[in-house]
């Protein structure tokens, strides 16, 4: 008897968990992953490898992956993020520390909600969410500002890049939400992760073709991140999150992003030497802090804001 197990066999806790953990971790590990392999190659062979794992996984749990129209239209509104978002963070990847790409992941939801209003026509968010969005944007200006006058491991180039990714992971995402064709997890994933192949071999021909360096001393550890990102960034991680984002909230499920980027600069810190000046912490908690208010509900924004009133 053939035995059907897909993600959805997950409590929702579980998946939750596997992506705060994934995430957190993926900012490091795509930072070690282009020490010795240059960005196009270490993202492709990462995009090839999980698409792979995730068929085999697909099969062997008696799945199979659909190719009908709205199955398709799921994967191409997946692709943004799969390729475009994923691409540009690896080319960001040697320009800034590990942990600030988490943070700059961190706003997200903010621009989500501006991605939601332009794709899917949904209301403006409520004034107490509009100034907690301006707060996070304040906290990015300050690592810009940072960024661009740092001799140091960051550059300005390097946040515009992450910025431009995190605009295509949101695009991405509420695209996903307004196809709505109920795909399963894993299977919606396996597919977007083929359909990307494509863009990522003309990203690295485009590029001239580059090879890794295979006298780099990293060059071990780089192909060992990159199975890690395969395996769990890719496969296990994106299957979550979607799992995640079709049964929950769009506010539990936006919280990861101010969850993981705590962890990745701790880990960035201790497990990769990276150092943060005082601007760019500055920043990373305004921004943290702002898409934390920006996320919690109206209510609460209003019983905080009485706190801070004056007594007549």
């Amino acid at each position: 008897m053939q035995v059907r197990v897909s993600v959805r066999a997950f409590p929702v806790v579980v998946s939750y968990a596997v992506v705060v953990v994934v995430w957190s971790t993926t900012p490091l590990f795509v930072v070690l992953s282009t020490r010795a392999f240059p960005a196009e190659l270490a993202g492709g062979l990462r995009m090839a490898a999980a698409a792979l794992i995730a068929t085999l996984v697909v099969w062997a749990t008696g799945g199979t992956l659909r190719r009908d129209r709205a199955a398709l239209l799921t994967y191409a509104a997946m692709t943004p993020g799969v390729f475009g978002a994923m691409y540009l963070t690896y080319l960001a990847a040697p320009r800034v520390p590990s942990g600030l790409i988490s943070v700059l992941f961190g706003l997200s939801p903010v621009l989500a909600a501006v991605c939601a209003r332009l794709f899917a026509a949904e209301p403006l968010p409520a004034a107490g969410r509009i100034v907690a969005a301006l707060v996070a944007l304040a906290g990015l200006a300050f690592i810009m500002e940072e960024g661009g006058r740092s001799a140091g491991h960051v550059d300005a180039g390097g946040v515009a890049l992450l910025l431009l990714a995190v605009l295509l992971f949101c695009v991405s995402a509420v695209l996903v939400r307004k196809v709505g064709a109920g795909v399963d997890a894993l299977v919606q994933t396996t597919g977007a992760l083929w359909m990307s192949l494509p863009f990522y071999l003309l990203a690295w021909l485009a590029g001239g073709a580059p090879l890794p360096v295979s006298a780099a001393p990293a060059f071990g550890l780089s192909v060992v991140a990159i199975g890690y990102l395969a395996l769990f960034g890719s496969v296990l991680g994106f299957a979550c999150y979607y799992q995640v984002l079709k049964e929950l909230p769009a506010a539990s499920t936006a919280l990861i992003t101010v969850i993981t980027p705590v962890f990745a600069m701790a880990l960035g810190v201790l497990l990769n030497g990276e150092h943060f000046t005082a601007p760019m912490l500055l920043g990373a908690l305004l921004v943290l802090a702002g898409v934390a208010g920006f996320l919690l509900p109206a209510d609460r924004l209003r019983a905080l804001a009485g706190r801070w009133r004056p007594a007549d």
